[in-house]
C-alpha cells in the first residue's frame, strides 16, 4: 500500500476541515495510507507522495516556518502543492511571491484540454528558471512542475473541480 503524507498549512483546527478532509478522502478512495502532519512540525516525510494542502485565504502563518520545509530539496517521491503549498514550493526553489488576488471558477488550460478551476489565493509565485509552466491563468502560473523532479504546484483547489488531477499525481 503507497503511503502519502498530507501536510497541512493550516493555523486553525476549523480549517482543516475545508482543505485537509476532502484530501484525505481522495487519498484513502485511491486505497492508498494516510497520515497528516502539521506545517508546525519539524519532519522528513516517510511515504513515496506528499500533498502540502492550501489553507484560508488571509491565513499565511506557514510562511514562518520556511525551514521546516527544507526537506522539499531532497525528497525523492512525488509532492504535490496547493496553493499555500504551491508557494512554498516556490520559495523553497529561490522564487518569490506577488501579491495578486484570484477569487473564484476559472477556465485555464492544463494538461492539454481547457478545464474550469477554482482559485482562492492572493499571493502568486514569481517562478524562476527551476521551473516549468503547465498552466496559466492570465499572468498567473496556475500549474507548474519542478523541472527534473514530480514536485508540482497547483494555484487552484484541484479537490474542488479537479479531483482527477490528484489520483493522476497519487497513481504516478
Amino acid at each position: 500500500m503507497k503511503k502519502v503524507t498530507i501536510i497541512s498549512t493550516c493555523r486553525y483546527t476549523l480549517s482543516m476541515e475545508e482543505f485537509v478532509r476532502p484530501l484525505k478522502d481522495i487519498v484513502r478512495n485511491c486505497r492508498c495510507g494516510v497520515e497528516v502532519k502539521n506545517y508546525k512540525d519539524v519532519f522528513v516525510p516517510e511515504g513515496e507522495k506528499v500533498i502540502i494542502s492550501g489553507t484560508a485565504l488571509m491565513d499565511f502563518d506557514y510562511l514562518n516556518y520556511l525551514k521546516n520545509f527544507k526537506w522539499i530539496r531532497n525528497f525523492e517521491g512525488g509532492i504535490l502543492g496547493i496553493c499555500a503549498g504551491a508557494q512554498l514550493i516556490a520559495l523553497t526553489f529561490g522564487c518569490s511571491l506577488v501579491e495578486k488576488k484570484i477569487i473564484g471558477s476559472y477556465e485555464i488550460e492544463f494538461l492539454g484540454e481547457k478545464r474550469r478551476a477554482y482559485f482562492l489565493v492572493s499571493k502568486v509565485p514569481r517562478l524562476n528558471e527551476c521551473f516549468e509552466v503547465l498552466g496559466r491563468l492570465n499572468d498567473a502560473p496556475a500549474y507548474f512542475k519542478l523541472k527534473g523532479k514530480e514536485i508540482y504546484g497547483v494555484l487552484f483547489y484541484p479537490e474542488v473541480l479537479n479531483r482527477d488531477l490528484i489520483i493522476k499525481f497519487l497513481k504516478s
